[in-house]
């Protein structure tokens, strides 16, 4: 009953929002950062069986069976735009379907829905609505930066309270959740999960005009990475801040100057507790090298059973364990491999990769390309879009933003201006979201709406 509760709320959020597809994209989006996958039963009241869909996956699925009917022709024209992207996209997910229905070993139902169809969905959710409002990209980017920066505060009060705080009977589920390691992940399903997400903001702050706003998210992020004690994270971060005040709209002399007290503060922090953790692992990093070897080793074994037929979605755990390993095989792309075949795992990852790079010399947002390079390469250093968590959304949403603000900039030539010139965007003076302006219904913005850019 609370099922069927849950999914007629998903249908009338999806129909009271029905000329506001924007703001149906937010709450989707902020399910997925505030409710972790083992949370979602207290909404959907399913603890196990194959309905245990996360409850955005609900939400996903009332909004565009609404938006086919309300806006099919939006929804239409953005598969009819991006054909080639789509029919990829139909050939992996049907493949994987089939596969995980048919092998022996498959039972991945559920993963491969909230992993790969539903970011998918909203993924096409996306680029419809892009083409009718010019400031979507920019949208997104500042509900991401509020929502990431509540679930980064949510993981600093974790680890300075030393408890899960939120969704405690959830996590204790999880044999890899030990609060003693001190690696916290705020509302998200792993810690990982939240440095994906912070590396991927981190280069999107050049955007952000107002220091104020701009460098405490940058520290705050910061922050938040070394918390989850990625080394990879620390790594991209760090880079990602470099970038993100190197290119954003200031002079040179204040971006020295930022860059000097972002300096200090990244040595401040390293000598603080805060980066304790992360320190010890990259002293000693307790053999996940060793274990990740061992992965490799057994994935360089056997590849040739999993050139063009895989074992099903989750089958890599099945096999990683009977292979003796401590560990998954820690690398999304190997998982899949093993699950959907080689050569689909790579289509899938290529795809990801090609339209980021397709689009990057076409649009005009800051810090842009590199999220999107950021979401399509660091998952495969770790099991990301092989469980359960919010990287499946994030990736998608990031790769979705290069395409419409490509669309838009090629669309629309008022937007291109002459050498060293970047066009203004009202995005770029304030980060913080403004319901009354950016979520306005679709058929209030005119055909003629010009981008503006940057």
């Amino acid at each position: 009953m609370q099922l069927l509760a849950w999914i007629g709320l998903c249908f009338a959020v999806a129909f009271l929002l029905r000329n506001r597809p924007t703001a149906a994209i937010i709450c989707i989006i902020a399910l997925w950062f505030f409710v972790p996958t083992v949370g979602s039963y207290l909404l959907t009241g399913q603890r196990i069986g194959p309905l245990t869909f996360h409850a955005a996956t609900w939400l996903t699925f009332a909004v565009i069976c609404v938006q086919m009917v309300q806006d099919p022709r939006s929804l239409l024209n953005a598969v009819a735009r991006n054909s080639y992207l789509f029919l990829i996209l139909l050939l992996v997910l049907a493949t994987s379907l089939l596969t995980t229905r048919t092998v022996q070993t498959g039972g991945g139902i559920v993963l491969l829905t909230d992993q790969m169809i539903v970011p998918a969905v909203l993924f096409l959710l996306i680029i419809s609505v892009g083409g009718n409002s010019p400031t979507l990209v920019y949208t997104l980017r500042n509900f991401l930066f509020l929502f990431a920066s509540i679930v980064t505060l949510i993981a600093m009060w974790q680890w300075s309270s030393q408890s899960v705080l939120l969704y405690e009977s959830g996590f204790l589920t999880q044999f890899w959740f030990n609060p003693e390691t001190q690696r916290w992940m705020g509302t998200f399903d792993q810690p990982l999960a939240l440095s994906l997400v912070l590396c991927a903001l981190m280069p999107l702050l050049a955007g952000v005009r107002r220091l104020f706003l701009a460098v405490p998210m940058l520290a705050l992020f910061m922050a938040g990475v070394m918390i989850t004690q990625s080394r990879v994270g620390m790594i991209v971060a760090s880079a990602g801040a470099v970038y993100a005040i190197a290119f954003s709209r200031h002079r040179r002399s204040i971006k020295a100057l930022v860059l000097t007290l972002v300096g200090v503060g990244f040595v401040g922090l390293l000598a603080s507790p805060l980066a304790a953790g992360i320190l010890e692992r990259v002293a000693d990093d307790t053999g996940s090298t060793e274990a990740r070897n061992k992965a490799y080793g057994v994935f360089a074994r056997d590849w040739e059973q999993y050139f063009f037929t895989g074992q099903g979605v989750t089958s890599s755990y099945e096999i990683s364990e009977y292979a003796g390993l401590q560990t998954s095989f820690e690398s999304s792309v190997l998982m899949y491999a093993v699950d959907i075949g080689i050569f689909f795992a790579i289509l899938y990852f290529g795809l990801l990769l090609f339209v980021v790079l397709r689009n990057h010399s076409r649009h005009h947002v800051p810090g842009l390309t590199i999220a999107g390079l950021v979401v399509a390469i660091i998952p495969h250093t770790y099991s990301g879009l092989a469980t359960r968590s919010v990287a499946g959304v994030v990736v998608w949403t990031v790769v979705a933003m290069t395409v419409i603000a490509a669309q838009r900039s090629v669309g629309n030539p008022r937007i291109r201006t002459s050498a060293g010139q970047r066009p203004r965007s009202p995005a770029d003076e304030d980060v913080l979201p403004d319901s009354a302006a950016q979520l306005k219904p679709r058929h209030s913005i005119g055909s003629d709406t010009s981008w503006i850019g940057r």
